[in-house]
């Protein structure tokens, strides 16, 4: 996930019973818990010796759907019953090919393992589909794209590309037999503020297509006019029974989201925001509600307190999954011996 831009070096830490944080006795999380969440499956993993062994305690699987096949989703369905599968898509940065944009799936930060992509599958059938003309463009540089994050073009959403995205995932990811979508990066000032998009700075840019400049005010207007009508339409295709979560920096509360995931270092050592946060969303969401709470980022906030919150923000809110972070570099894993796996 992107929400933060660099990972630390991977680290495999264990908490609340787990030597390495310094606990002495095993503690399980309660029973009210959603569940395990696990983020990133490739497909890759379904071949290794460890699967589904390792992998049978989660009960929501966010998977990258380069090489993802309809049959690898019914075998993550069949191998770990009750799970539920979600394809990853990203809401700023999308891996066309051209200039700084790789076409690399996940992009090119060093912190995170490159995945092949598969010129012959689902990204190609993406990059069909959706127009160069709408990444943002460097006017000053023969409209090449900018890349926010390394490796992909970064986009600012407009009904156009939104149209194209949801027709996309209505063709293309949906008839691979997944149960929704997890869509990263929908923080509410993703592109509100220059210190997100400092490459954007002194730069004269095009974010709506149409080959002018545009300024900062436009791109905020652009991403907080367009981000629900992506959601609303994206709804229509998945249905009221099918799954839809947003990754987001801090609170986020969008109509017809199941719910939110959030980074664990954004709580810092308080669950107050971050309870207020998911009070906030589950009061519009789509029911039944689905949140997580990643574990990460083991330098700002130690896991032993991570965990620590998590325990208690589980016991007031149900259907709240534990997320371990296998992608990223910030491999915590709470104690979840009792977990009811893949309940939402």
């Amino acid at each position: 996930m992107f929400a933060t831009a660099m990972r630390s070096a991977a680290l495999a830490l264990g908490c609340l019973g787990v030597a390495s944080a310094g606990a002495g006795h095993k503690q399980a999380l309660p029973r009210s818990t959603g569940g395990r969440a696990y983020f990133l499956l490739t497909f890759d993993m379904l071949s290794e010796p460890g699967w589904p062994a390792k992998f049978a305690h989660y009960g929501l699987f966010i998977t990258q759907p380069t090489h993802f096949t309809a049959e690898l989703v019914r075998k993550v369905k069949r191998d770990v019953p009750g799970a539920k599968v979600l394809a990853y898509f990203d809401a700023v940065n999308i891996p066309i090919i051209a200039g700084c944009s790789t076409g690399s799936p996940m992009g090119n930060n060093p912190v995170q393992r490159s995945l092949p992509d598969d010129p012959a599958g689902y990204y190609k059938q993406l990059r069909s589909t959706f127009q160069e003309s709408w990444v943002i463009r460097d006017l000053g540089n023969k409209s090449t794209p900018i890349c926010v994050y390394p490796g992909l073009a970064g986009y600012v959403l407009m009904q156009e590309s939104a149209d194209a995205i949801v027709a996309f995932h209505k063709a293309v990811t949906l008839a691979r037999g997944y149960d929704g979508l997890y869509v990263d990066m929908l923080t509410d000032d993703w592109w509100v503020a220059p210190k997100y998009a400092p490459q954007l700075v002194n730069v004269s840019f095009d974010c709506d297509g149409d080959g002018k400049p545009n300024t900062f005010t436009d791109l905020e207007t652009q991403w907080k006019g367009w981000r629900p009508y992506l959601i609303k339409q994206l709804r229509s295709v998945v249905g009221q029974d099918g799954i839809i979560i947003g990754n987001s920096a801090g609170a986020m509360s969008l109509p017809g989201l199941n719910g939110v995931t959030i980074e664990m270092e954004w709580c810092g050592t308080d669950m107050s925001a971050c309870l207020a946060a998911i009070k906030s969303s589950r009061a519009v969401a789509t029911q039944p509600p689905v949140d997580v709470f990643w574990l990460t980022q083991a330098t700002q906030v130690p896991p032993a307190v991570q965990c620590k919150i998590m325990r208690a923000m589980i016991q007031q809110f149900p259907a709240v999954y534990a997320g371990d972070d296998w992608f990223d570099g910030s491999h915590i894993v709470c104690n979840a011996s009792t977990f009811q796996v893949g309940r939402a």
